[in-house]
Parts: structure tokens; sequence; C-alpha cells
């Protein structure tokens, strides 16, 4: 997904958007602890692809911080839409 954004010049809202439904789709009905682990996982692939470039990461301050919020809570609340 991180790649097609980067082929096709995607700036980086739409490729955190893309990131975040993934995440979304992936932490549907999981356990708390493994959507937690989905939003980590996201993030990562977020701050060092997206953010950064060649999977270089780097925490730039509170929106890194922002960023993995939302992944986390986007997450969570996936995980309980099928309980």
């Amino acid at each position: 997904m991180v790649d097609i954004g980067h082929l096709l010049g995607a700036p980086p809202l739409p490729q955190l958007a893309a990131v975040t439904a993934l995440v979304a789709g992936c932490a549907f009905g999981a356990r708390h602890a493994v959507a937690a682990g989905v939003a980590a996982i996201g993030w990562l692939v977020v701050n060092g692809f997206v953010v950064h470039s060649l999977g270089q990461l780097g925490f730039v301050g509170t929106s890194d911080l922002l960023r993995g919020l939302l992944l986390l809570a986007v997450a969570l609340a996936a995980a309980e839409l099928a309980r």
C-alpha cells in the first residue's frame, strides 16, 4: 500500500489513511493486546516509510505521538466492533 502511494506520488495523509484502514481490518474482532500490536506495527510502517524514507525510524515529536494514538484508537475500536 505504501509502495503504491510512493509510486503515485501520494501525499502523506492519504498514505496514513490507507495504513489506518489496514490496521482497522487486521484488528477487527481481535483481542485488545493483539489490536495494540497491530497498531504498533502500523505506526512503525507509517513512521518508517511515510514520514521518513527507506524504513528509517525516528521520533519527531507530538505528530508521531498523535499518529500512534490514532492508530491505537482505530485498532481498539475495530477490535470492539465484532464483540
